[in-house]
């Protein structure tokens, strides 16, 4: 039938599959393969480092999710969903890079329940408090040009502090 459990024993570790990802990302921008490494080591290799990739279910991935959602961040305060979205989407990145490198028959994560993103409602400035904040700022140049321009051209703070001269 369908069993794997002859690819087990001779399967690699969840960690091995892990760095064959992050090598075959390389093309990705430091940060982002920064950010990945972190979720793997505090995250996930804790749990699935030296197991086996294809005797991993998505049973397994769900409970590391709960003791995720369950566990305090190290400053004690709850850990949020966004945050556990983070590393499930790198999990579900080793294991979609395992699939397709026919390390194992079906990609677990597919079963399993995705975090969903915290969201909530942004709050936008009236001109009256933009006028009044831009004033206190403007014995700080540039800050108060800064409030001035986020609120005219609407941009986040990250599409902002992205721009260059050349932009």
């Amino acid at each position: 039938g369908n069993s794997t459990e002859h690819l087990a024993a001779r399967s690699k570790t969840f960690r091995q599959a892990a760095e064959a990802m992050i090598a075959a990302s390389a093309h990705l921008k430091q940060k982002t393969l920064n950010g990945y490494e972190i979720a793997l080591r505090v995250h996930a290799y804790p749990a699935f480092g030296n197991r086996r990739i294809s005797t991993l279910k998505a049973a397994d991935i769900d409970a590391r999710l709960a003791t995720l959602r369950a566990k305090p961040k190290a400053d004690g305060k709850q850990r949020t969903e966004t945050s556990v979205l983070g590393t499930y989407k790198v999990v579900r990145k080793v294991f979609s890079c395992a699939y397709a490198h026919r390390l194992i028959p079906f990609n677990p994560c597919i079963a399993v329940t995705k975090p969903q993103t915290d969201t909530a409602e942004a709050r936008f400035l009236t001109v009256e408090e933009v006028n009044r904040l831009s004033a206190e700022l403007s014995v700080q140049p540039p800050y108060d040009l800064i409030v001035r321009f986020g609120a005219l051209t609407g941009l986040s703070i990250g599409e902002a502090a992205a721009l260059r001269v050349p932009d």
